[in-house]
């Protein structure tokens, strides 16, 4: 089955969690504000780096034991990160992923360094590298998942995704898999993602 996401960190996340999984640890940021003003002391910060440490250790330790198994592999993770809310979605080449999409995603990417790759043009590549495999594989008989939030991104992806398969004739195996509004956590906290980009690892499967 291939799995189809929007957004570079869903696809990230999703390589994590899917089939055997990957732990990457994580990260954290420490403060200890005195009222006075006195900065904390080393003491003070290797106490509470080890005790958030501890506590970040077992809550992935129950995460993990908890994560319900999502059968697949990295290799059937397809990423369309072509911003497709920006811009118009018709384009002059048949898979919308001509010029009109790079200058879209030029207008998200200008802002970066002058001397940085042209992130614009190995975005586009990529998609449509990714929309020749995926029309390829279904051809061949694969099905397809996709991941869809409400997001601008997600949900004019998924529009631009059927019109590729309504292009092609195909008609595959489709299930659209959405993000709830919002998800109360064991602790009672309310939950509200915007985006999978939001998903951690060991979620997925749930």
């Amino acid at each position: 089955m291939l799995e189809v996401v929007f957004n570079e960190s869903a696809a990230g996340s999703l390589k994590c969690g899917i089939g055997t999984g990957i732990d990457l640890g994580g990260v954290t940021a420490i403060a200890i504000l005195h009222e006075d003003g006195h900065p904390a002391t080393e003491e003070e910060l290797e106490a509470a780096r080890k005790k958030q440490l501890a506590e970040l250790e077992a809550r992935g330790r129950q995460n993990r034991a908890e994560a319900i198994p999502l059968d697949g592999s990295p290799a059937d993770i397809l990423i369309f990160s072509a911003a497709f809310s920006v811009g118009e979605l018709a384009d002059d080449c048949p898979d919308c992923l001509g010029e009109k999409r790079l200058a879209a995603l030029h207008l998200l990417t200008d802002c970066y360094p002058a001397d940085a790759v042209d992130a614009a043009s190995e975005m586009l590549a990529h998609a449509r590298k990714n929309c020749e495999t995926l029309l390829r594989r279904v051809r061949q008989g694969e099905s397809i998942r996709v991941w869809c939030s409400s997001s601008p991104d997600e949900q004019c992806g998924l529009r631009w995704l059927a019109a590729q398969l309504v292009s092609a004739k195909l008609t595959p195996a489709v299930t659209l898999v959405t993000l709830p509004a919002f998800e109360e956590r064991r602790d009672g906290v309310v939950v509200s993602r915007t985006s999978f980009g939001e998903i951690a690892p060991e979620e997925w499967g749930r």
